[in-house]
């Protein structure tokens, strides 16, 4: 189990209407966007762990994506749970923010 998989990345493209964008473009925003769900759900993923959990946590270079999906997973066991509902609260977000 992973916490992104290609639906979710999908799901986003369709959602957040990004499938017209030139590719370079829907992947900049898809890149962001996963980012900020994947910071969003490690804060509520990580909320009650030990001290020495999140040194841990905090110790996994941000560029292995892998292993800080595999530490989350096995801390909590709802981490896909709780990453979904961020897609889906990031997507409500998005599709809901007003540009002035």
């Amino acid at each position: 189990m992973k916490l992104i998989n290609d639906k979710t990345i999908e799901d986003l493209v369709e959602s957040l209407g990004l499938k017209f964008l030139p590719t370079e473009k829907r992947n900049e925003i898809i890149t962001m966007t996963l980012e900020l769900i994947s910071k969003r759900a490690s804060i509520r993923i990580t909320e009650n762990l030990t001290d020495a959990e999140i040194d841990e946590f905090n110790g996994i270079p941000k560029e292995e994506f892998e292993k800080i999906e595999d530490f989350l997973i096995s801390k909590n066991p709802d981490a896909k749970t709780i990453f979904d509902e961020e897609v889906e609260k990031t997507k409500k977000d998005l599709l809901n923010s007003k540009l002035t």
